[in-house]
């Protein structure tokens, strides 16, 4: 949002597009885990809090809808993951060769449905052993 913005028209334009969003796929979440990160946006130190805090609130937030803390774990370890990734993997600098950048561009392309995929592959694999 615009920084010329006072507090209050912030908050009159963000309510109305998270209830609007209350009908999307994650609902309440996206909203909220938007502005947690951006709050971390520069700031090293309070990336990876960042995300940890949207996996806790993703965990809590499926094991109250489901009872399954299994589950749950397994939902939100995407989050909990791409975070140590973002942290620790990601070096924030630009890539001056041209094939490891073209490598580094396609892994993650790659990388992003591959591991939905395997996600989802363990949950049925959990769930037709365990449930």
């Amino acid at each position: 949002l615009d920084s010329k913005k006072s507090t209050l028209e912030k908050i009159l334009i963000i309510i109305p597009l998270i209830l609007l969003l209350s009908f999307s796929d994650w609902s309440y979440l996206s909203p909220i885990f938007v502005i947690i990160l951006y709050f971390s946006y520069k700031k090293n130190n309070y990336r990876l809090l960042a995300f940890f805090l949207c996996g806790l609130i993703d965990l809590l937030d499926t094991f109250l809808s489901t009872s399954d803390l299994s589950n749950s774990i397994l939902d939100s370890l995407g989050i909990f993951v791409a975070g140590f990734i973002i942290n620790f993997l990601y070096n924030k600098k630009e890539e001056k060769n041209i094939k490891r950048k073209a490598i580094s561009k396609w892994f993650f392309y790659l990388y992003y449905p591959l591991h939905l995929f395997i996600i989802t592959l363990i949950a049925l694999f959990w769930r037709y052993y365990f449930a």
